[in-house]
């Protein structure tokens, strides 16, 4: 019983016994780096660091070519004013260069701040500005909204072009994921490094938010070393066998 009360008393060897907080003074002595060791970003730096990536991020889209002429073959067989569907197939063709996609995808992006998205068009992906691509509903407004003059509303209503205009850019969900995850996974979540018997913080002096992530970071390395050294094994152990040959001896 001795010997176990005394073991659990003696200093925690390898462990980072220090208490600290955030612009907060330094309450013990100076504290030397005994190892290398890189500092690690705050988590919310390193979220908005992730955010700034997911906004760079250029999503791919598939064109879907196939699309487009259904949708024109359709309006080509309608029984309708031969110059309105021509002057609605230009339209359509017009919308379909810029880029059409499902208006949540849309809403998605737009809420994100994507500038750029990619078009993947046979085996080649061209980079377009996400500014010149149409919501579907934007789509609908452009073909109807505006460009319609001169056609009666009866005409423009008989074509019904809300029910076969579709988007021609489809989100290509699989491969986005993958290269923004390996994007994330690239990502260096390191500040800077401390170097072996370097200054990480002096006594009374004020954690800043640099030497917070310091001292994070280097309590982190010492507690793992001290698993793997495994205080709870071959340490702990020796300590018993110290302390129980000092008690045989008195």
């Amino acid at each position: 019983m001795a010997t176990a009360i005394v073991v659990y008393f003696l200093p925690r060897m390898g462990e980072f016994n220090y208490s600290y907080e955030l612009n907060q003074p330094w309450h013990y002595g100076t504290m030397i780096s005994t190892q290398k060791f890189n500092i690690q970003m705050s988590d919310s730096t390193l979220s908005m660091k992730r955010d700034s990536l997911s906004r760079a991020f250029m999503p791919y889209f598939i064109r879907n070519t196939q699309i487009e002429s259904n949708v024109k073959d359709r309006l080509r067989r309608l029984n309708a004013d031969e110059h309105l569907t021509q002057h609605v197939s230009s339209l359509i063709d017009s919308v379909f260069q810029q880029g059409v996609m499902l208006g949540t995808t849309y809403d998605s992006l737009q809420s994100l701040g994507t500038t750029y998205i990619r078009v993947i068009e046979g085996n080649e992906a061209k980079i377009v500005p996400f500014d010149r691509v149409l919501s579907l509903h934007e789509a609908y407004q452009f073909i109807v909204g505006r460009n319609l003059r001169g056609f009666t509303n009866r005409d423009v209503r008989a074509l019904n072009i809300n029910t076969f205009l579709a988007e021609n850019l489809e989100y290509e969900a699989m491969k986005s994921a993958e290269e923004l995850q390996a994007a994330n996974e690239a990502m260096n979540s390191s500040m800077g490094f401390v170097r072996v018997n370097e200054k990480i913080v002096d006594r009374g002096e004020l954690v800043t938010e640099e030497i917070y992530q310091k001292l994070k970071s280097y309590e982190a390395v010492i507690n793992h070393h001290a698993e793997e050294t495994g205080r709870s094994g071959i340490l702990l152990w020796g300590q018993i066998a110290i302390v129980a040959v000092v008690f045989l001896l008195l």
